[in-house]
């Protein structure tokens, strides 16, 4: 410092208007705040390496986790696919073992049937009434038989359905001039 300056410092304590008191808790409180503000940057700057190092944990945790996550999707990955695919051809080959499977009853309904109405509705009328309760029953699991199944294109399967149909409107044929032969009613149309 040079004297003007010294002199200016030295100019506040000096004269009637300088207050001991107010100087030195003005001092003390300048000392004290700037003391208090230091202990606060120093938590500030310990808490922000704190918390820098707990991020870096977690980080390189997370980082492990996804690693782990990576390798259990490479493990299950294949064999997941694997079984997909398998379920796939399971669902195929029950689709075709219940296929099989109805056509065999489909085939097996067909031989409780008698051969053939003949000439259709004409032979429908030598059809005995003791046989028709059994046929409409075989015509009815036939036709539960046929409802669910796409047998479309398989040539047995088609021909069946034919006398199956043939059969069917036979029987119904047969069934109605029984009622109308019951009711007494004359037959004339």
């Amino acid at each position: 410092m040079n004297g003007e300056e010294a002199d200016n410092f030295l100019a506040v304590f000096e004269g009637d208007s300088f207050d001991e008191k107010s100087f030195a808790i003005n001092v003390l409180q300048t000392q004290v705040v700037s003391e208090v503000i230091e202990k606060i940057d120093a938590c500030i700057g310990n808490g922000i390496d704190t918390l820098e190092s707990v991020l870096s944990v977690v980080q390189s945790r997370t980082d492990a986790l996804l690693q782990g996550l990576k390798k259990i999707r490479a493990r299950i990955g294949e064999p997941y696919a694997r079984l997909e695919q398998r379920v796939l051809h399971l669902r195929r080959v029950q689709s075709a073992c219940d296929f099989l499977r109805r056509s065999g009853r489909i085939f097996a309904l067909a031989k409780k049937l008698p051969p053939q109405p003949a000439a259709g509705v004409e032979e429908a009328a030598t059809l005995p009434e003791d046989q028709l309760g059994k046929v409409a029953q075989t015509l009815g699991d036939l036709g539960h038989q046929f409802s669910g199944l796409d047998w479309r294109g398989v040539h047995a399967l088609e021909r069946e359905h034919r006398r199956f149909a043939r059969w069917r409107e036979a029987a119904e044929t047969r069934a109605t001039a029984l009622l109308v032969d019951a009711r007494g009613i004359g037959s004339s149309s």
